[in-house]
């Protein structure tokens, strides 16, 4: 490939794109996250109580097939960047997937919860791992074209981070609704027996709504942004797109990708710890499963909350400072319920603090991720958003995995019982308080460390005033960056 400082050719700087994104719009980018949760949720909250408490399968066995699944998957997020970046339709490059997805999505999450029972271990561990590793192959043909529609719809910092707001609302908004009406719904349809029916009736209603949002998202949104510089060969033509091995090498030069790649790993380890151990604290701490719902609307409630607030806050101090002081919150709430952990009104409190605490960072993940494409674009003068996203998202993946194998490692090595409204030794509720009070602090400290070497935000506007304007940071006109 030809050096890119020389074939490229600058397009006309555009007028921002704020004014040309209706609310309407954004409102069906962030509606397609809501959709997204329908299945996110059901399988990260309730897949794993569901494989323990109602198929019978061993934690510890479960945990080493989470990790295997969740391996596989990241890998699979790189992959299918890489075939966002090469597709190429009258819709665009991420909105067609979003599309084509909808029937799998649905047929997907509906598998995951009709598990046959009775085959035996062996052949029912070998049957979820078939089941998993589907769902999350599914799962990530439709997320990573859904997470890179968000950088396509517009460059403006402003709208991208209402698109990541409204987006992060409507996923949180349906995992509040969830945590009420998902055991309470298979509940009402199930057979008596504690079998798949009522999960199934719940996951197809579940999927149902899924894929009448995920239509209006493909329905009501537009992309905008191109590559500021077209590559071009002698005789004029388009050069073919970067091969994945160069794509993957333009990753790493761009230290603010390895530095968000880390911090996402460490942020949906902790999105896991929240949503993935509170079935079992309420079951087995507090001897109430149903009251997942009331831990669940604590947090997420406050989150919601906390998502209005926090572009006000953001302008006032900074996203980076304020990111800081959120986690500070996580840490003393989190250490706080060791004070009473089986109190549901003192536990619900705190929880309100580590929602709010949480906000920022949360309300900010993808926006950064956004970030972090146009700093590539500007540093390397190749924009490769497919790849650059999905490479984010194999972080999330993997900090999911970790968490998730994590807690059926933890519990089940504690000496879980695998059988619904079993008493538990007390080796496991000391597992389990560990690791919904005391982990989320750890990782929490972790990411405040790592937050003090991303500055990213400091002169992320200037970058994409730049790259409006055609210039990259080998133009000397961009030489006063601090790179």
């Amino acid at each position: 490939m030809a050096d890119a400082s020389m074939n490229r050719k600058i397009m006309k700087t555009e007028k921002p794109l704020s004014e040309q994104v209706a609310f309407k719009e954004k409102l069906a980018y962030g509606m397609g996250d809501a959709a997204t949760a329908f299945s996110a949720v059901s399988v990260g909250s309730f897949s794993m109580y569901y494989f323990t408490d109602y198929v019978g399968v061993s934690a510890v066995l479960l945990g080493s097939v989470l990790l295997f699944t969740r391996i596989f998957d990241a890998v699979t997020n790189i992959l299918m960047g890489y075939v966002v970046d090469r597709t190429n339709t009258k819709d665009g490059k991420a909105r067609p997937w979003v599309k084509w997805m909808i029937l799998p999505m649905f047929i997907a999450l509906v598998l995951v919860f009709a598990i046959p029972r009775g085959m035996g271990t062996g052949p029912t561990i070998a049957y979820i791992t078939v089941i998993i590793n589907i769902y999350y192959l599914v799962y990530t043909m439709s997320n990573i074209p859904f997470g890179t529609l968000g950088t396509v719809v517009s460059r403006d910092p402003q709208v991208r981070s209402e698109l990541n707001l409204i987006r992060m609302l409507g996923y949180f908004a349906i995992n509040i609704i969830l945590s009420f009406t998902t055991l309470w719904m298979v509940g009402i349809f199930g057979d008596g027996h504690h079998g798949n029916r009522g999960w199934i009736i719940t996951m197809v209603i579940y999927g149902i709504i899924m894929s009448i949002i995920f239509w209006f998202t493909y329905s009501m949104t537009t992309e905008r942004v191109k590559p500021v510089a077209e590559s071009t060969v002698e005789n004029g033509e388009k050069e073919k797109p970067l091969p994945l091995g160069k794509s993957l090498v333009l990753l790493f030069k761009n230290k603010y990708w390895i530095l968000i790649f880390i911090i996402m790993i460490l942020t949906w380890i902790l999105v896991n710890l929240f949503g993935g151990i509170n079935v079992y604290y309420a079951a087995h701490i507090l001897h109430k499963p149903g009251h997942v719902g009331i831990l669940n609307f604590a947090f997420t409630g406050a989150l919601l909350v906390g998502f209005l607030c926090v572009s006000f806050v953001f302008r006032k101090i900074g996203r980076r400072r304020t990111i800081f002081i959120g986690l500070l919150v996580i840490v003393v709430s989190s250490l706080a319920m060791l004070l009473n952990p089986t109190n549901i009104w003192f536990l619900g409190v705190l929880l309100v603090f580590r929602g709010l605490g949480f906000a920022p960072l949360m309300g900010s993940a993808y926006a950064m991720l956004a970030d972090v494409i146009d700093y590539g674009e500007w540093k390397n003068g190749i924009r490769n958003e497919g790849v650059t996203y999905s490479g984010g998202t194999f972080s999330t993946t993997v900090g999911s995995g970790l968490a998730s194998a994590g807690i059926g490692y933890v519990i089940g090595l504690a000496g879980y019982v695998y059988e619904k409204g079993a008493t538990q030794p007390e080796s496991v509720l000391t597992a389990i308080k560990s690791l919904y009070i005391v982990a989320p602090a750890v990782v929490a400290v972790i990411l405040m460390i790592m937050f003090y070497f991303y500055n990213l935000d400091l002169f992320n506007e200037k970058i994409a005033a730049d790259l409006k304007q055609g210039k990259f940071a080998s133009d000397s006109t961009s030489q006063n960056r601090g790179e």
